[in-house]
């Protein structure tokens, strides 16, 4: 069966190394330059989890390693790491399990800057992001063929949205990432046989759901995969086949739960301490947390929901949301592929093709439907779909360049498609760079637009308010509220920050320490959702001293109270 995709014959080893240079440098140099940006809202909370993390395993206390329901294994494996690299005297001093506030004493007794193991982190996350990626593209260059996989993960590297959250320490990123390299092994194995690409497969799978429990989706899908490509390979051959089938079934079952049930013991010994009650917790608190939503107020299409639950009658939150998030390069991409699936002169029939595209659009389509339903509901929650659809794009691109040979229109032409297509993908990010997080898709109304759609602001902005002040004459004496002001905004502020709280009511004592303050910051995120309206209603007739805008969205705006 002809590789209908391929541009090149089987390449030299020399070219082979170039290409895993070439990829591997895409994605690791946009992740890891910089990494002293802004701080996102949930980034402390990981650095506090990891050093507790860190401490079980280093005290034995096995349990420990269990910190919360998400569960963040990965996440806070990467975090020890950071920590442990750059200042193991707070591994040392480390005791017992402390809390956040105890964490930041800590720290401050040892005259650490949190930011800095922040710092270190974010680089292993993008270290650990570029390997799984390229291993990930060798996978799709043997599945589809050179020029889509290039094309796919070159529209991967410079996704907006996945590149803005690969560049922190949270969990969207590594499940995204896991989740596509699992699914990219089982298509590998199916069509090479190959048991290490099995064994990789129920490996990723485990590190999905050890990341973040929505990974879990991939029990009933790759279950799935596995029941209709064995299906598909038995249907052809006579009846007595039939009675392989569960034997190879069972086989390729038990291959796959091996791989995910050591890697998941391996990486996470709170399984091995208590596997019930670890388990129980997972799946119960997950399951209370998608349902019960975000407890604090919500923002989408102009509405706030005052519980954060956005129930699954809300059902385009998610198709609206990668609408927004993804570029107009993927849209035309994916347009492209529905139009020349129907065409069998460009698709060759290959069927092992057909096989792995349909999974990458069953995969999209389901995980969305998936989200959807719990209550819960943000748009980094679907980050998982975004690889999978950047590879379809890449499919279609490179069919569309295949037919353009094809009738003869000029062998510059295609190329040249090709490379606007890169680099419209690349422009959508590095012309926001480090803020790729405030990319809107233009042909939705781009970022003006977007405010009034969807909850803007994890964070991005509060450093550039915090800078600001700096320059102020005794800034260090200065006492700031500020919305997000834990790590987004203090870890940049020399002076005293304070924290604005979502449902905080008007006393006495409250109104006393805000007049005490200099300055007030009001967050686009705090204002849409309508949360510490104590704050917002203090300020409302008071001028405003500086606003902060990224990629024309207002941010923050400074107000100075005397």
């Amino acid at each position: 069966m002809k590789k209908i995709y391929y541009f090149l014959k089987t390449p030299s080893r020399l070219i082979v190394i170039l290409i895993t240079f070439l990829v591997g440098m895409m994605f690791a140099v946009p992740r890891l330059i910089t990494p002293d940006h802004y701080v996102m809202v949930d980034e402390p909370l990981w650095l506090y989890r990891s050093a507790n993390f860190l401490n079980a395993l280093k005290e034995h206390d096995w349990r420990f390693t269990y910190q919360i329901n998400h569960p963040g294994v990965t996440t806070m494996w990467v975090g020890a790491a950071g920590l442990l690299i750059s200042h193991p005297e707070v591994v040392r001093e480390q005791t017992g399990q402390l809390n956040y506030r105890q964490y930041e004493d800590l720290l401050a007794k040892l005259n650490v800057n949190p930011f800095d193991i922040l710092v270190t982190d974010r680089i292993l996350m993008a270290l650990v992001t570029t390997v799984t990626l390229t291993i990930a593209f060798f996978y799709a260059w043997d599945l589809v063929g050179l020029l889509p996989a290039l094309l796919g993960f070159s529209f991967i590297a410079f996704d907006p949205f996945h590149l803005a959250l690969t560049r922190i320490l949270h969990l969207d990123g590594f499940l995204s990432n896991f989740m596509f390299l699992a699914m990219l092994g089982l298509f590998h194995f199916w069509k090479k046989k190959r048991i290490s690409s099995l064994l990789l497969s129920g490996a990723c799978s485990a590190l999905s759901w050890l990341t973040k429990s929505p990974g879990l989706f991939l029990l009933p899908f790759i279950g799935s995969l596995i029941l209709m490509m064995i299906y598909w390979e038995v249907k052809p051959h006579r009846k007595k086949d039939w009675q392989n089938f569960f034997v190879q079934l069972t086989k390729v079952f038990s291959i796959w739960g091996a791989s995910a049930l050591f890697v998941s013991l391996l990486f996470w010994p709170a399984l091995l301490s208590d596997p019930v009650r670890v388990i129980h917790l997972v799946l119960l608190k997950g399951f209370q947390a998608a349902q019960e939503g975000h407890e604090q107020a919500l923002f989408y299409k102009g509405i706030i929901y005052p519980t954060g639950q956005l129930s699954v009658r809300v059902w385009d939150f998610y198709p609206i949301n990668f609408l927004w998030r993804t570029t107009p390069v993927i849209i035309l991409g994916l347009i492209l592929f529905v139009m020349v699936i129907f065409n069998r002169k460009a698709m060759d029939g290959d069927n092992h093709i057909s096989i792995v595209v349909a999974g990458l659009w069953l995969f999209g389509l389901g995980f969305m439907f998936f989200m959807n339903l719990g209550d819960k509901k943000f748009d980094r929650y679907i980050l998982p779909v975004f690889p999978p659809l950047d590879l379809l794009a890449g499919i279609g691109y490179a069919v569309l360049a295949k037919m353009i040979f094809q009738k003869g229109f000029g062998k510059f032409l295609a190329p040249a498609i090709l490379l606007v297509a890169v680099g419209l993908q690349a422009f959508s990010s590095i012309s926001l760079f480090p803020y790729m997080v405030s990319y809107y898709n233009p042909l939705l109304g781009g970022p003006t637009r977007a405010v009034a759609i969807m909850d803007v602001g994890e964070g991005e902005g509060l450093e550039l308010a915090a800078e600001y002040l700096n320059q102020k004459a005794d800034a260090e004496k200065l006492q700031v509220f500020a919305w997000y002001a834990t790590g987004c905004f203090s870890y940049f502020f020399d002076g005293i920050t304070r924290q604005i709280r979502p449902e905080e009511r008007q006393t006495t004592k409250r109104l006393q320490t805000l007049q005490k303050a200099d300055y007030v910051v009001i967050y686009i995120n705090q204002e849409q959702r309508g949360l510490g309206k104590f704050y917002l209603d203090y300020v409302k007739d008071l001028p405003i001293e500086k606003r902060i805008f990224i990629n024309q969205i207002e941010y923050a705006r400074i107000y100075k109270l005397h």
